[in-house]
């Protein structure tokens, strides 16, 4: 619709053209037939000379600076919206897109302290381009891994513009990603205070700002308030909430701490207390550096040679040539260092015979720019002695001397103690190697663990620190914090076991008639007591802990959908027996609910091609090419005229790199890169589906019985 003089101002005043920029009508009638007509260079050079003319008009800065960007000129956009604030320091649009350049940097909370400033300014209308700001700056710090800021904006946008589909699409992606623990993703709106407390009208009026979006100006009311109020729970736990949504970590974790010491229920602490550690850089006190230490070599051909004589180096089976980085040659031996020799044994191994991986050794000959090298990498500083011991009683006079030493990241000694090391002899059968992996968790998690000293704890162990009173609430957060970091492992551990050990409460039953569901975390959800759920709140709880990808409660309330009778029959049994194979992966379980699944289609008609086409992914993570060829046989041979069943499998099969992008077959994959459908995400990147999609393709988490 044409512009009049008594359309808003397209440069964010908040006024009528009329009492803003009347005497400009004409030029921004023009503009806007020139945007129309998608005339973006002639219509930035019209705006550009209006502005030598009238300087510092709020329009013309404003449509200077979208067509920057639109045109693709990221500097000149950034000094214009740098330009358009200083002239205009409250105006809701300046702001704006000073956000959305922010979030570009992906500087996610200078973005969200910018568009807080806009959402402030805007008053009860919000113009569009805050909303888009809003979008740009939820990516942004989704980006960064600030879950409980992304995901509030992401909500709220969702409910300003039901017709924009890429906030809730987003939202999803990050809800199910089984890499972001459920209390990061499980976030509640403020609770209300309740009736009759003399600061009731003060919280109130701080919710009310938190429903306008204006975060931070609840922040302030809230903060003020706890100086007022002291130790008041709930005000506390709001102050945490909304300083969450800020992506104000610091003050989040702060808050948090203090709700926990506070007199609330054990449930409420542990739970504040563990999501203050997730919020934390170092969760637990047990980060250690990694390096990559790199050494000059004497003699490539007699230190090659005497590596692989040792029985604590092993030489990886890998064609060294696949590691070969860009305009530089590839290694000419791959080594894993081990922590002990290789025990001679004969039948099935055993977990006290097998060594662990403590790091890889690359191998270099001489470059035309370079003397010949070994580099370690993935060394953790902890192990760093016992590493460089082993390699030079290996390499001898080979080895020369240390020639750099570079930090790559750090690592969690509690993650790296529950992450299987192990150097599985290649002809183990997978039974025999499930149950090693199986008993290692449970050595890691009820022997070693109890005894590792945490900074958290301030240097007690678990075991030490779970005897005193006043450390009992962090031990069993600090559980939880683990729990969550090997829920979605193959080979399940019950948690519980961890805590009996550690002499700590045992999460009690929750009765769902005593409490509204809706109110409890979705973390207690694998508590509830099934029984007492009619079959119809059965089948509605459940989505909700899919949508999350809250697997304890997954496959609580997935068992029970499955194991009652009354149930049978049901579509939404089929759905189920997918969601737990998804969660499972490929484990023996995995397979045995898509089986279950599968006969149960058949058996009510239906066609199971879905199921038949999960195995198939399944069977090529697990390395097992014989039952993989046998299913892309049958599938062919029995789906292959079903509509999208062909296109389903090429799809997939090129994905993995059974068929190249010409169409033609390439050998069975078999290194473990077959395993992962999706990657490990980059330091600092959030991992969605979309990363792993073509372009165009429709996002949602697929799994059999969908269809």
């Amino acid at each position: 619709m044409a512009i009049d003089a008594y359309s808003p101002c397209p440069g964010g005043t908040g006024k009528k053209i009329k009492f803003c920029c009347g005497d400009l009508l004409s030029d921004l009638q023009k503009i806007d037939r020139m945007l129309e007509g998608e005339q973006f260079q002639g219509c930035l050079n019209h705006v550009e000379a209006l502005l030598k003319k009238t300087p510092d008009r709020a329009c013309l800065l404003a449509t200077r600076s979208m067509l920057l960007r639109g045109t693709n000129q990221p500097e000149a956009a950034q000094q214009a919206a740098r330009d358009f604030l200083e002239k205009h320091p409250d105006n809701p649009i300046a702001l704006a897109d000073a956000a959305s350049l922010a979030a570009e940097q992906e500087d996610g909370r200078i973005a969200m302290e910018l568009l807080q400033r806009a959402l402030n300014a805007s008053g009860e209308s919000l113009e569009a381009r805050v909303y888009a700001a809003m979008g740009d700056v939820a990516e942004a710090l989704a980006a960064e891994g600030e879950i409980m800021a992304a995901l509030p904006l992401l909500h709220a946008q969702a409910q300003l513009q039901h017709e924009d589909p890429r906030p809730r699409e987003l939202a999803a992606e990050i809800q199910q990603s089984p890499k972001i623990p459920v209390l990061l993703k499980d976030q509640r709106w403020l609770p209300d205070a309740p009736d009759g407390v003399p600061w009731k009208s003060k919280y109130d009026s701080a919710a009310n700002a938190a429903r306008l979006l204006q975060w931070s100006v609840c922040e302030q009311r809230l903060s003020t308030l706890v100086a007022e109020v002291g130790e008041e729970p709930i005000v506390w736990r709001s102050l945490a909430t909304v300083r969450g949504w800020l992506a104000d970590r610091d003050g989040a974790i702060e808050a948090l701490r203090k709700y926990a010491s506070l007199d609330v229920p054990p449930d409420d602490a542990v739970e504040a207390e563990a999501l203050a550690r997730l919020l934390s850089d170092d969760p637990l006190g047990d980060l250690v550096d990694v390096l990559t230490v790199t050494y000059a070599v004497n003699d490539v051909s007699q230190l090659q040679t005497a590596l692989t004589l040792s029985r604590q180096i092993d030489t990886d089976r890998v064609d060294p040539a696949a590691l070969a980085q860009e305009n530089e040659p590839p290694p000419r031996a791959v080594y894993h260092i081990l922590d002990r020799a290789v025990a001679e044994t004969t039948g099935e191994p055993r977990l006290q015979d097998l060594p662990n991986d403590l790091c890889l050794g690359l191998l270099f000959g001489r470059q035309t720019d370079r003397e010949a090298r070994l580099e370690l990498m993935m060394v953790s500083t902890d192990e760093l002695d016992q590493i460089k011991s082993i390699v030079a009683s290996a390499a001898g006079q080979y080895l020369g001397d240390e020639i750099s030493r570079e930090q790559v990241g750090r690592n969690s000694r509690t993650r790296r103690m529950g992450t299987p090391r192990l150097r599985i002899p290649p002809d183990a059968n997978r039974a025999a190697a499930q149950e090693i992996i199986r008993q290692h968790f449970d050595d890691a998690m009820l022997q070693q663990w109890p005894r590792l000293p945490l900074g958290y704890l301030d240097g007690k162990s678990p075991e030490e620190a779970a005897r005193l009173d006043d450390y009992r609430i962090r031990v069993s957060a600090a559980v939880m914090v683990v729990e969550s970091w090997f829920e979605s492992q193959e080979e399940r551990f019950d948690f519980d076991r961890l805590r009996e050990r550690l002499g700590l409460p045992i999460p009690q039953p929750i009765d769902p008639e005593q409490k509204d569901l809706e109110s409890v975390p979705l973390i207690r959800w694998s508590r509830i007591q099934v029984d007492k759920l009619p079959d119809d709140r059965l089948l509605k709880v459940f989505p909700f802990a899919v949508a999350y990808h809250a697997v304890q409660a997954i496959e609580h309330l997935g068992r029970a959908i499955l194991e009652r009778p009354s149930l049978e029959g049901r579509q939404e049994r089929l759905r189920v027996y997918g969601v737990l194979a998804f969660a499972h992966g490929a484990t023996d379980r995995g397979l045995e609910y898509i089986d279950r699944g599968r006969k149960e289609a058949e058996a009510a008609g239906q066609s199971s091609a879905s199921w038949d086409l999960q195995e198939l992914q399944f069977r090529f993570a697990r390395l097992e090419g014989e039952e993989a060829s046998r299913l892309m046989s049958h599938i062919d041979s029995r789906h292959g005229r079903e509509p999208g069943v062909r296109e389903a499998l090429v799809r997939f099969l090129m994905q993995i790199g059974v068929i190249g992008p010409d169409g033609q077959p390439r050998a069975m994959p078999r290194t473990a890169a077959a395993r992962d459908a999706a990657p490990e995400p980059e330091p600092g990147k959030l991992w969605t589906p979309e990363s792993q999609q073509p372009a165009g393709e429709q996002r949602k988490l697929w799994v059999p019985g969908m269809d």
